[in-house]
């Protein structure tokens, strides 16, 4: 049981912590270079291209759904369909675009072939071109200048999109190219920002990578609005229990004869190893902080524990479940005011760790004492 608990915990809880970093420094990144109302479309920045690599629809669901709470591209389908039909009551909770990739691309007789249709069928709206097929750089410099006109004529947005190479020369690459064959404008803050077009980098990203582009992008000139990422390995399947150093840990026993015992984990080897003694809950702090405290003791705030029983030897009957667009909107809320730094343990809690601690260090020493 435990096992499983845990199993079910780990990929969501850390899929969630890594956008929500991803999400802080994209903030931070564009808050300086963009405009007050790209701050408002990050949600959209990077874009879930993990199906075809899990282990199996089941993984894809739970790390696909864990993603759309924290951004809206997706092109896991699995995920964005139960997403929405199964926790959503059927209304739309991912988004995405028509974007090719090489196969269509290289099924065309020519590679230009394959863009004018593109454009033709979807060039009102926003699309993606995949590019690097046959040769990224002929593809800019040959290509993009002579379906210009029936982009243009279209009206719509094109998305380029290198999948090979380093990525930070094929995105300033692209960034160039596309400066020279549709132009720029400078936004508010002084920084280029394409016209009716702009980038995707969705190969070998990571978020080392994703650093390194947008200070490289800013170092250009150019805004950070121009360029979105894809990401499917490092977002799907690149994550473990030691990403985070995530375990889920016994705390508490009650046994049959009404004794009670605060169980804590306390390894010599690896004091990082430590777990929480005895029933806990979440409470807001005083600054409204969500914080952990021990069950045992005055709640430190007439407000009710955040937390809420929904199994207890199976699960609770009538017990109503918030909808996807509910829990989206609180992580979000949660997510806008939670500090930079703060320690969620609070001091009852490190006082009473403390405290366990010290009885199991008494009693181990007495145990070895009787021994001897």
């Amino acid at each position: 049981m435990p096992n499983t608990r845990s199993t079910n915990r780990l990929k969501p809880s850390l899929f969630r912590v890594i956008d929500i970093t991803y999400r802080l420094f994209w903030f931070f990144r564009t808050y300086y270079v963009c405009p007050r109302y790209f701050l408002d479309v990050l949600f959209s920045r990077l874009h879930d291209f993990g199906f075809r690599g899990c282990t199996s629809v089941e993984q894809s669901l739970i790390g696909g759904c864990a993603h759309l709470l924290n951004f809206s591209g997706s092109d896991t389908l699995s995920a964005a369909y139960y997403a929405q039909f199964h926790l959503n009551g059927g209304l739309p909770v991912a988004t995405s675009i028509p974007a090719t990739e090489h196969s269509v691309m290289t099924a065309y007789v020519s590679e230009i072939e394959a863009i004018r249709a593109v454009i033709d069928r979807f060039g009102t709206g926003v699309f993606a071109c995949v590019m690097d097929s046959y040769d990224y750089v002929a593809a800019l410099e040959k290509i993009l200048p002579v379906v210009a006109q029936q982009k243009l004529a279209k009206g719509g947005f094109m998305v380029l999109r290198p999948d090979s190479g380093d990525p930070a020369d094929m995105v300033l690459m692209g960034l160039r190219a596309a400066e020279k064959v549709f132009g720029t404008e400078l936004n508010s803050k002084g920084f280029k920002v394409l016209k009716g077009c702009s980038v995707i980098q969705g190969d070998g990203v990571s978020y080392s990578v994703i650093c390194s582009l947008l200070t490289l992008i800013q170092d250009a000139g150019f805004s950070a609005e121009n360029v979105a990422f894809g990401m499917g390995g490092g977002l799907l399947q690149k994550v473990h229990r030691d990403t985070l150093s995530f375990a889920t840990k016994l705390s508490y026993v009650k046994y049959a004869n009404g004794d009670v015992k605060q169980v804590m984990k306390i390894p010599q080897t690896d004091k990082a190893k430590i777990s929480m003694p005895g029933e806990l809950d979440v409470y807001r702090d005083e600054q409204s902080r969500p914080t952990t405290f021990p069950r045992d003791q005055p709640p430190p705030t007439e407000s009710p524990s955040l937390l809420q029983v929904v199994y207890d030897h199976g699960p609770l009957p009538n017990y109503t479940w918030d909808t996807f667009a509910q829990i989206r909107a609180r992580a979000n809320r949660e997510w806008a005011a939670a500090p930079t730094h703060h320690n969620a343990i609070s001091t009852l809690l490190q006082q009473k760790t403390a405290t366990v601690l010290d009885g199991l260090r008494k009693g181990l020493v007495e145990c070895n004492a009787e021994n001897r």
